[in-house]
């Protein structure tokens, strides 16, 4: 389990961050949230979806890795990655940007945290998170700037499915996949549904168009065709199933 702790001087002023030589931490996710920015390199790599994540929060754009909870198939079995795109926050790992409460302006705050369990940190051999007087190393300004810039996507994203959700141009992916040597139904995995995307009013697809949404639209559409690489890495870590000797044929010998 993740022991998240906000970042600072005083907790980890002495120590270092050692290079990340596994994505072993990745193994157990099957979907991994996505922003706009991610949709084009993401869209070759695997699939994108749409998820329902509760009433309250609407849809959310997830990157999927597996079509089973806790098994990612896009891992070999040296936890290296099988495509070349790797979504954002595995990238960031082990650090994890928090929102605080907001402030009296109603501005959002966060803050730069970091998973003390990832066997990351280390007294020695490598990169500080601070320097001497408390100032944050070059490699945490840039951690941080990234996960601000990150935060400012996931905006974005809020209103990209918020729109398709508010034009109603969403369906469930009609889904199947080997699990336990028996076919069964995937649900709750939601995407563009392109007759209805075709058949918008001019001025609701005038929206999609002005508001820059297309393009995440087509890279999500494009995205799809990486389904079958998903369903056929399912197939082959499924365990070979063992003959009925009852049932063999009447003419079967030695």
């Amino acid at each position: 389990m993740a022991t998240i702790h906000p970042l600072s001087f005083e907790r980890h002023g002495g120590k270092q961050l050692l290079p990340l030589s596994s994505w072993a931490f990745a193994r157990q996710q099957h979907l991994v949230p996505l922003v706009p920015a991610e949709f084009p390199q993401a869209a070759q790599s695997f699939p994108i979806v749409f998820v329902r994540t509760n009433k309250e929060a609407g849809v959310a754009a997830f990157g999927l890795l597996g079509l089973e909870a806790g098994k990612n198939l896009l891992l070999n079995d040296k936890n290296a990655w099988l495509v070349p795109y790797i979504p954002a926050v595995f990238r960031r790992y082990p650090f994890v940007l928090a929102q605080t409460e907001d402030k009296a302006d109603g501005q959002q705050q966060f803050l730069l945290c970091i998973d003390e369990s990832s066997g990351l940190l280390a007294d020695s051999g490598g990169a500080p998170l601070f320097d001497a007087e408390g100032k944050r190393s070059e490699l945490i300004e840039k951690t941080l700037n990234f996960s601000m810039e990150y935060q400012k996507q996931v905006t974005v994203g809020q209103a990209f499915c918020a729109l398709l959700e508010e034009l109603e141009l969403l369906s469930e992916i009609p889904l199947q996949a080997e699990q336990g040597g028996k076919r069964v139904r995937i649900e709750g995995l939601l995407q563009v549904d392109e007759k209805k995307l075709a058949q918008l009013a001019d001025s609701a697809f005038l929206r999609l168009r002005q508001q820059g949404t297309l393009a995440l639209v087509y890279a999500h559409l494009l995205s799809l065709n990486k389904l079958p690489l998903l369903q056929q890495r399912q197939r082959q870590q499924q365990p070979a199933a063992v003959p009925d000797l009852d049932k063999l044929p009447e003419h079967f010998s030695f």
